[in-house]
């Protein structure tokens, strides 16, 4: 451990890959995470004794490796997740509900509830709270390390109620193929792509967003504790001692029913009349 210096880290982040450019410039996002990694356990390792004290860490970004390497964000721009406009929901879960595998009742599910997918693939029923329409997500199990309840429509109660279950098997959204596991992500993209969506399953959140700032009137700090997202400084958060649950499950519940109403076919536009003060 005390033998790793700069030129040691360089030959991880500067390999040359097989299918051309290097780990840094073709791998960036995951590159810059292995570079993290290794200089957290430098620093471990300092703490303990395997390195002298005060050695500086070889891996460390700000004033050392960005001065050698290209900043991440210029080599791999971040770009955000294609996602569905709003107005296409209904059709599309209308797809979805006449869809009966599991795959597409979790993307339901996902979209209903504004969560990640990762969060439903992986809910289970100790989780659900039926008595009082919840759904409670442990820390471990969210981004932010901290538990997120989520109100449930009574759309997404009928959902639930009708899901397949699997003795000994505690996941809501159960595989077809191997017992005891939950259905895959990447199933779960495969039914999303058979339902003629070009959209990926994150990027429902921002068609979330974008329909409660359009379409209501709830303030954007609902929709934001609605997706799990810190709002306001550290101060802010400290003294905000709700969740501000009767807001957000109203929210929710008119997502749900806009979501859920079935979009109508060859509907004539109306004449738009101007109406006076």
């Amino acid at each position: 451990m005390a033998a790793i210096g700069k030129d040691e880290v360089l030959r991880v982040l500067e390999q040359k890959l097989r299918t051309g450019g290097t780990f840094w410039t073709a791998r960036t996002i995951t590159a810059d995470r292995t570079r993290a990694r290794i200089a957290s356990v430098l620093d471990w390792a300092e703490a303990r004794g395997f390195r002298t004290a005060g050695t500086p860490n070889p891996a460390r970004w700000r004033g050392f490796l960005d001065q050698l390497l290209p900043k991440p964000r210029k080599v791999a721009p971040v770009q955000n997740m294609p996602a569905l406009p709003y107005g296409a929901l209904p059709g599309l879960m209308a797809t979805l509900a006449a869809d009966k595998t599991v795959a597409a009742q979790a993307l339901r599910f996902t979209i209903l509830t504004g969560c990640r997918v990762g969060e439903a693939l992986g809910a289970t029923w100790d989780e659900i709270n039926f008595d009082t329409a919840e759904w409670v997500i442990p820390a471990a199990r969210m981004k932010a390390r901290k538990p997120h309840t989520v109100p449930l429509s009574p759309q997404v109660l009928r959902l639930l109620e009708q899901l397949p279950r699997e003795q000994g098997n505690s996941f809501l959204f159960i595989s077809a193929k191997t017992p005891g596991v939950a259905v895959t992500d990447a199933t779960v993209t495969r039914a999303l792509r058979n339902a003629g969506c070009p959209a990926t399953t994150h990027g429902f959140r921002s068609s979330f967003k974008t329909w409660a700032e359009e379409r209501t009137s709830f303030p954007s700090i609902i929709a934001e504790l609605s997706l799990a997202h810190s709002v306001g400084n550290a101060v802010e958060q400290a003294y905000r001692r709700t969740d501000l649950a009767a807001k957000r499950r109203k929210l929710m519940e008119a997502w749900a029913t806009f979501c859920c109403t079935a979009p109508v076919v060859g509907e004539k536009k109306g004449k738009v009349l101007s109406l006076h003060a």
